[in-house]
């Protein structure tokens, strides 16, 4: 267990150990934040002095010696055609990679001169 406490920039606590929960990963942290706070966590970001903790993997024991001091900086959502557009893109082309991976194919097999996996 790692002794921590998550402020926002201008110093107002978000979350610290010790308040009923211990969390052993970044993304531990984000989803306990997420549920006391209603913050998604794809809008935090969480900062360790001038580094951003972007791994949801990453284990808080990995980070220093405790108590970790943790900032957090809520991001806005976009509300743009611009970025409308682009989310609708991104899930086309995540929608046609899933049908690609649920076809039955040798992933191996001969495509455009090279392979899938080792073009």
């Amino acid at each position: 267990m790692t002794a921590l406490a998550v402020t926002t920039i201008s110093g107002d606590k978000v979350l610290a150990e010790g308040d009923g929960s211990s969390f052993e990963t970044v993304g531990g942290l984000k989803r306990a934040i997420q549920n006391r706070h209603g913050t998604p966590r794809y809008q935090q970001r969480l900062l360790l002095g001038e580094r951003t903790l972007e791994e949801d993997s990453v284990a808080l024991a990995s980070l220093g010696e405790p108590p970790l001091r943790l900032d957090l900086v809520v991001l806005p959502y976009q509300e743009d055609d611009e970025t409308r557009r682009a989310v609708v893109l991104a899930m086309k082309d995540l929608c046609a990679l899933e049908r690609l991976l649920r076809v039955p194919a040798n992933p191996n097999g001969v495509v455009l001169g090279g392979t899938p996996l080792r073009s």
